[in-house]
């Protein structure tokens, strides 16, 4: 069951870091500074994707929701993976 949920945590963390991407193209074509503050500073990056929100959709699927989403349960996923004996 261990390797289960953590397989499922690799499926989520790769579609937060394919999310991210996403987030990081988006502000690099805005300003070369905000590409970087957004690798540097994760905060930054959430602020960015708040900020331009409008920006942020890849076939009618908000990018930052699919990011934060991913993330959390990939978060939960691990917790499940490493609590699991």
């Amino acid at each position: 069951m261990s390797l289960l949920f953590t397989g499922l945590c690799l499926i989520s963390a790769l579609v937060s870091f394919g999310a991210f991407v996403v987030i990081l193209i988006a502000a690099f074509r805005d300003e070369i500074w905000k590409g970087l503050l957004c690798i540097i500073c994760q905060i930054y990056a959430v602020y960015f994707a708040f900020t331009n929100y409008d920006l942020l959709y890849v076939n009618n699927i908000p990018i930052l929701w699919v990011w934060l989403g991913a993330s959390c349960v990939s978060m939960i996923f691990r917790y499940l993976a490493t609590s699991i004996k």
